[in-house]
């Protein structure tokens, strides 16, 4: 196997896990969870976990939690 090229990105858009985790509850998924699920996903966007920030090609942090039709 041979790679033929390697490609990176940096978006602009960085958010903090403060960010990341008020936009989820503030998102139609986090009414949809239980609080097991509540307690799963918080535990991942606050853990010390080596990632101090997201950077993301999204407009809005609002664009990642979007429950709307994913094809328009």
């Amino acid at each position: 196997m041979y790679f033929r090229g390697i490609g990176t990105a940096l978006p602009s858009s960085r958010y903090t896990k403060a960010q990341c985790l008020e936009a989820f509850q503030n998102s139609d998924w986090f009414d949809r969870l239980d609080a097991r699920s509540h307690l799963l996903a918080s535990n991942v966007l606050q853990r010390d976990n080596g990632i101090e920030s997201r950077r993301l090609a999204v407009n809005g942090l609002d664009e990642v939690f979007a429950t709307g039709d994913p094809g328009g």
